[in-house]
């Protein structure tokens, strides 16, 4: 999920671009549906 990382500028930025990329992806498996869900899990 971490696609960024060679940006951040230390750990704590590293762990909130996953975080909220998670976050991301878990709402457009809410609103688009299960076929999201696929490439999340």
């Amino acid at each position: 999920m971490c696609f960024d990382v060679a940006n951040a500028k230390n750990v704590n930025d590293i762990k909130w671009f996953c975080k909220n990329t998670w976050l991301l992806f878990r709402f457009l498996s809410m609103t688009y549906g299960e076929e999201m869900a696929f490439f999340i899990e």
